[in-house]
């Protein structure tokens, strides 16, 4: 059925009654449109779903890309953009997701490839989101068989890249140059092309070493937690460079496999051969008075 409304220049495809000046109607529900209908009123191509009832998950239209399969020479379909619904549709309430779909090597099916729902975020190989709740907008790549790849080129040429499988997170710089990480638009922390490490600027590098640097304008401090209850620090002021246990804590020094050489407990006492000072168990050096009242330097032995 074809309808020309001449006072609204007006084609009415399937339709007497054309709101556009093209519009197509194929069935009950699907209908297209063509006019300035669009945002601002431009030009826009618009395929609809005309239905009473749209629940989550029902098409509203597909735009379609294809040619002729190679075994029935019939017109295919190969790829598409199509736009469904996220959820019931109502008065002022439309939530809507536009998916993308392509035709494998190897396959004569097309198959969702990357969906952008209604909150804004985008999935490339799922269509669910891990974490989307909460307000979040999250981007998400999803690896079906192996792992998940985002590569970052400059002028087409692999720079870096990020990519995770079942068990590790891995972050790459490809060139010889450093991975550097940021906070409050400053950098803060950096892995250079060697190895080492610098938090607050740039690592030492020595020949044959591998470092962690420190750097501060003020105190470069190294924490030692365990369950988030500090044990003790290391501290660097200019001038000098201190070993801290925390309060109530004494230092152990050793050799690896030989056990503890030198203590210095929590009343500052240093202990030299291990143990501690019930039953001089072993030489110690201790400061203050000591159980006759001297002052001074006890050395005891066993």
């Amino acid at each position: 059925k074809l309808f020309w409304d001449a006072s609204a220049e007006s084609l009415g495809i399937g339709t007497s009654s054309p709101d556009a000046p093209l519009h197509i109607v194929a069935s009950t529900v699907a209908e297209m449109r063509y006019g300035a209908i669009g945002p601002s009123s431009n030009s826009a191509l618009r395929i609809s779903r005309n239905d009473s009832t749209t629940a989550s998950g029902n098409p509203l239209g597909y735009l379609e890309f294809g040619g002729n399969d190679a075994t029935s020479a019939l017109d295919t379909s190969f790829a598409y953009v199509g736009a469904e619904a996220s959820g019931t549709h109502a008065a002022g309430d439309n939530p809507t997701d536009l998916v993308f779909g392509t035709t494998a090597t190897g396959s004569a099916t097309v198959t969702e490839r990357m969906r952008i729902d209604s909150s804004g975020s985008v999935g490339i190989g799922t269509s669910s989101f891990t974490s989307a709740s909460a307000g979040r907008t999250v981007l998400e790549v999803n690896g079906a068989s192996a792992s998940a790849l985002i590569n970052l080129s400059v002028n087409g040429t692999r720079q870096g890249y990020i990519f995770t499988d079942t068990t590790d997170m891995n972050v790459y710089n490809v060139d010889n140059g450093s991975l550097n990480f940021g906070t409050n638009n400053a950098e803060r922390m950096r892995i250079d092309s060697s190895g080492n490490v610098g938090i607050g600027g740039t690592p030492n590098s020595y020949s044959g070493q591998t470092t962690l640097t420190i750097n501060s304008t003020g105190v470069a401090r190294l924490d030692l937690d365990i369950g988030n209850a500090n044990q003790g620090y290391l501290l660097a002021e200019n001038g000098y460079i201190g070993l801290y246990a925390a309060s109530g804590k004494y230092v152990s020094m050793g050799v690896a496999g030989s056990g503890e050489a030198i203590r210095i407990d929590s009343s500052g006492n240093v202990i030299v051969g291990g143990g501690n000072d019930t039953g001089f168990a072993a030489t110690k050096l201790k400061t203050g008075s000591y159980s006759t009242g001297e002052a001074g330097i006890n050395i005891l032995t066993t």
